[in-house]
């Protein structure tokens, strides 16, 4: 077997880190990531067996660092915050079930009952959330260990529990974290709480080179003929050749951008230590990009405009890849194809508001 490539790993950007700071003045953070660690330790193993990225906690964290960030820039509640950051931290915990819900164990925390067909672990996750929070809920108050799991200082600084309704949001978040039901025609996220779709959204962003099992990473995976050729190799390598990305949102504008940071050099000649031959341009990458992250991209981009109450017509998303020459590449997207927008004609340059269409005119 050939040697696999070297993973370095990323700060993340220093704006982020005020988030991760606001978290952990303002929950016991500790206490909540060692409830969970066993659990991801699990799903890491499984993901890793099935060739599919890392969903392990420093994703999780990234995520909520990220969400409440974001969730500051945009002047959200102290609350959403923090069960901003409950949400994103747990998002992902549904994998590795072996008895998947079906869409009808959770229509009723979907706003208007939809039953479109949810991603597994999404709406495996949901039910998980709500039956664990529920269950320290009642046993926090003989159990001190238990509580501190729950616990949060609300503005004031007064420490608070999660209660039912709290727990609701964070069910909401992980169940709509996913790509779920968009093909669904009834499927609105303006039906969805702006704190799930902020998590929504950090999630599809967080495409760095973290996410990549080293054990995933094999130079002839790389190489079309091969007999280990990986068909849907760009779902490594693109990720492996971002080290880290940082955003700023404009919110007079309704547009966000993100900038990410690659290096593909080092992906090159880590290939190239095998296969000499092997040539991978910036030009290579952004194609990849594209194969790899359009989904998630649109996504984000819906799930900003909607949350700054932009139009979903024109792009809400401007995403600029950064290569190590200097060169810069910028992607404008938008939401995915769908008829649940219209632009309002009376609205000024760059504050269009979303606003039903006639189709969508009953549903609302």
């Amino acid at each position: 077997m050939s040697s696999k490539m070297s993973l370095s790993e990323q700060n993340s950007p220093a704006t982020q880190a005020e988030a991760m700071r606001f978290l952990k003045e303002n929950m016991y953070l500790q206490a909540l990531i060692e409830a969970i660690r066993g659990r991801f330790e699990e799903i890491n193993a499984l993901l890793l067996e099935k060739n599919i990225n890392k969903h392990d906690l420093g994703h999780q964290m990234r995520t909520a660092s990220g969400a409440v960030r974001g969730m500051q820039m945009l002047g959200f509640s102290h609350r959403d915050q923090v069960l901003g950051g409950f949400a994103s931290i747990t998002h992902d915990i549904g994998y590795n079930r072996a008895d998947p819900p079906k869409a009808e164990d959770l229509n009723d925390v979907y706003h208007g009952g939809n039953k479109a067909h949810f991603k597994q672990h999404a709406l495996s996750g949901a039910r998980e959330a709500r039956e664990w929070l529920g269950m320290l809920l009642k046993a926090a108050p003989t159990s001190p260990e238990i509580a501190k799991i729950i616990t949060y200082k609300d503005a004031d600084g007064k420490e608070q529990r999660l209660d039912e309704k709290d727990i609701e949001v964070i069910v909401e978040a992980i169940l709509n974290h996913n790509d779920y039901g968009k093909d669904d025609a009834n499927y609105d996220p303006r039906k969805i709480g702006k704190t799930a779709l902020m998590v929504q959204l950090f999630d599809k962003l967080d495409n760095c080179r973290q996410r990549v099992y080293k054990e995933h990473i094999e130079p002839s995976a790389f190489i079309e003929g091969n007999p280990e050729f990986d068909k849907k190799y760009f779902h490594r390598a693109v990720p492996y050749c971002i080290s880290h990305y940082d955003f700023n949102i404009d919110r007079q504008a309704g547009v966000m951008h993100i900038n990410y940071q690659t290096d593909i050099e080092d992906f090159t000649q880590a290939v190239r230590a095998e296969f000499p031959n092997f040539e991978y341009s910036e030009a290579h990458f952004v194609e990849d990009f594209k194969k790899a992250y359009t989904k998630n991209c649109q996504i984000a981009a819906e799930a900003a405009g909607t949350v700054m109450e932009s139009a979903g017509l024109r792009p809400t998303l401007m995403v600029t890849l950064n290569f190590a020459s200097g060169n810069q590449v910028t992607l404008p997207f938008s939401r995915p194809d769908r008829e649940i927008y219209e632009v309002e004609k009376n609205a000024g340059p760059g504050m269009a508001k979303c606003a039903p269409s006639k189709a969508d005119s009953k549903v609302a």
